[in-house]
């Protein structure tokens, strides 16, 4: 869409042919500075500074003020040189200044454009004036610079670069003492001189209206200079876009906020069965491709994720990137996504399976050393220690309390270090069977094993390759993983289960724990072996209750976050309910304190939170009393986890089975036992107490 806007000039400009039609006396001159300066070379006080210095330099350069020594005129083929030069202006110009001499025509005057030479251009002449304009060679091809026309509003505007009005004996050659003009200087994007504007009548009257109309037409001309530079560069940019995503070999889409295809390239219409890209635009992502829109938001951030495209040809699933498109406040614009077409992992027979399906392969990084909020001491230790450490490629070993922060840092190094572009992956080893954790590190081949799907799958260490992995509660790996992460370690290469050729890779490792490893190697629980290689750099994050400093900025920075996402923007919290808050040992430190906030804005009905609203085992803690939670009877626990588990495999019962370690026939008889809702789980429904 051009981006060219016009800027006419409007207005009643009555007033202005009034006065210069009721001024009919030449203007008076009590005394006749020009013939002054002509016979002594003295400037008269009351002479202007800029006629001024403009008859100094018309002196200097030996201009005859009798008559015009020299003209210099083009000829017909270094004019028409000159307005092909000179198009971009000439066109940009044309239509204001036909504006401006419609609004004095009948009035006797000449709109005249000229180059930064002073050579003239263009000029629209009214008929009462054709025949003074000729006599003075008021015309196109004609030079009007001070050098060679003396003191003249063209001439010396151009040598002031700014505008300038000259009347009567003001100018320096005789013969132009019956003009009256005024002209306005015209600069480039760039801010250089490019040409003026002139406007030229009868020295009759006044002209002070005359000079701020060839002012504000000047500055239009400015304005429809830029006007054409940002289009020309909009189409310049939009060039260069379109030569690069058509050049890129995998699938490009770009999706405004609501999930609409705004753009694609020639490489997605091939793969994905659509023969027109203008059939793309304007279409929704999930009516095109069975693809949810969710995925723009919660996948955007990922580094890869497998998306499933269903069409009338097929269902197939691609390796998938998306970065979410944000204007200059941050808000959310829309997504670019790439499809790695030569990358398909798997193909489905139509009918088999229309649902999107994404697995996450990397953590999507949150957080940055500024995003930490907190000033007690300790934590600006801490803080310093990581940033020092993140300018290396030394593995790290975080250790404090659950909750304490440890992602968060592991998060804030990556960011920090050289490795910020890229892949970031994060991976619990408590929350993954053992059985499974090795196929999750390293990856396996095709046919590895029963269930293992085609085509092979990277591993956690393949996926973070020139970043870092992160290894979470690494203090409840599997014995027998850890032989294996302690042959990485060291040989730098992964080996694929089921594989037979090694591959090289550069990780940075960041574990964390909140176990105390030098005793679980005591009782040979933990490779000692492995502790020395993890343990090059120790940080030792400090709980919260020893950084009560930071309790009520955390506190009320979660309380404001939701307060605003429950809508609840009246809600007070009061400082003696901070005064507990800091009295509490937080032994779930900063998720223990998040949760609670959330909690007290849901369920607090009054619109403030006294230290009454607290929970219960924080006030037995506060008034001396230990808190023993209910112990919950083993049939509820078995039910939570078998909810929970269908939940996270989207009720998938095979892969139920596995992370439960049961037989089909046992879970099928717990679900019925339970009376548990397969079908609802599977969308995500109902909560797990």
């Amino acid at each position: 869409m051009p981006l060219k806007i016009t800027n006419p000039l409007s207005g009643d400009f009555s007033c202005l042919k009034n006065c210069i039609k009721g001024l009919k006396v030449m203007v008076e001159e009590k005394t006749d500075f020009w013939e002054s300066f002509i016979e002594t070379g003295e400037v008269p006080g009351e002479v202007t500074p800029t006629i001024r210095d403009s008859w100094k330099r018309c002196r200097d350069n030996n201009v005859n003020p009798a008559h015009v020594t020299e003209v210099d005129v083009l000829t017909l083929s270094e004019l028409k040189e000159k307005i092909e030069a000179n198009q971009e202006l000439i066109s940009v110009s044309n239509p204001i200044m036909e504006n401006v001499f419609e609004i004095l025509r009948g009035m006797g005057i000449i709109v005249i454009l000229s180059d930064f030479q002073g050579y003239i251009l263009k000029c629209i002449v009214d008929e009462g004036f054709q025949k003074q304009a000729k006599k003075v060679m008021l015309c196109e091809g004609v030079n009007w610079s001070e050098q060679l026309n003396g003191t003249n509003a063209i001439g010396t505007s151009l040598v002031e670069q700014q505008p300038v009005k000259i009347l009567g004996r003001e100018h320096f050659i005789k013969k132009n003492h019956i003009l009256a003009c005024a002209a306005s200087p015209i600069f480039d994007v760039n801010g250089q001189l490019l040409a003026t504007l002139d406007l030229t009548g009868e020295a009759k009257g006044s002209i002070d209206q005359i000079f701020r109309l060839v002012r504000m037409a000047a500055r239009n001309i400015e304005r429809e200079l830029q006007f054409l530079h940002l289009q020309k560069q909009f189409n310049l940019h939009k060039a260069k876009h379109d030569s690069i995503v058509e050049l890129i070999k995998e699938g490009v889409l770009f999706l405004d906020k609501e999930g609409t295809i705004c753009e694609v390239n020639q490489a997605a219409t091939k793969v994905l069965g659509i023969k027109n890209k203008n059939d793309f635009l304007g279409k929704n992502i999930q009516e095109l491709f069975n693809v949810h829109n969710i995925w723009m938001f919660n996948y955007s951030k990922l580094d890869k994720s497998e998306l499933t495209i269903s069409s009338k040809s097929g269902s197939a699933m691609f390796s998938a990137r998306a970065n979410k498109i944000c204007d200059s406040k941050g808000n959310l614009e829309g997504v670019v996504a790439i499809v790695d077409l030569d990358n398909r992992i798997e193909k489905r027979r139509v009918g088999e399976s229309t649902s999107s399906k994404f697995l996450e392969h990397s953590s999507s990084i949150s957080y940055t050393f500024d995003k930490i909020i907190g000033k007690s001491e300790h934590l600006s230790r801490v803080i310093s220690q990581c940033k020092r450490v993140a300018r290396s490629n030394s593995t790290v070993l975080l250790v404090g309390e659950t909750g304490t922060g440890k992602e968060m840092l592991a998060q804030s190094i990556h960011q920090e270090s050289e490795r910020r572009t890229h892949p970031f992956i994060g991976l619990n080893c408590a929350a993954i069977p053992a059985e499974l954790l090795e196929s999750e590190l390293f990856g396996y081949e095709e046919g590895a094993f029963t269930g293992a799907r085609k085509g092979g799958n990277p591993g956690k260490f393949e996926q973070a390759n020139g970043g870092t992995l992160f290894l979470d509660e690494i203090g409840d790996m599997p014995f027998s993983a850890q032989v294996s992460l302690l042959r990485v370690l060291q040989e730098k290469q992964v080996l694929r289960i089921g594989g037979r050729q090694s591959k090289q890779v550069d990780v940075r490792i960041i574990a964390a724990t909140h176990r105390n490893l030098s005793e679980l190697v005591n009782k040979g629980l933990f490779r000692q072996d492995l502790f020395f290689r993890l343990n090059v750099v120790s940080i030792y994050i400090p709980p919260l209750r020893e950084r009560k400093e930071d309790i009520e900025l955390l506190a009320r920075f979660f309380f404001d976050k939701f307060k605003t996402e429950m809508g609840r923007p009246t809600m007070e919290l009061l400082p003696q309910t901070i005064k507990k808050f800091k009295e509490y040992s937080w032994p779930g430190n900063i998720r223990e304190l998040k949760n609670t906030i959330e909690a007290l804005v849901n369920v607090v009905e009054e619109d403030i939170i006294t230290p009454e609203h607290l929970p219960e085992g924080i006030m037995k803690e506060l008034n001396g009393q230990i808190f023993t939670p209910k112990k919950k009877k083993l049939k509820d626990l078995e039910e939570t986890a078998i909810k929970q588990a269908l939940i996270d495999c989207n009720g998938d019962l095979s892969a139920v089975v596995s992370v439960l370690g049961i037989g089909r026939s046992t879970l099928y008889r717990k679900i019925k036992e339970y009376k548990i809702d397969v079908k609802a789980l599977r969308k995500g429904k109902g909560m797990i107490g």
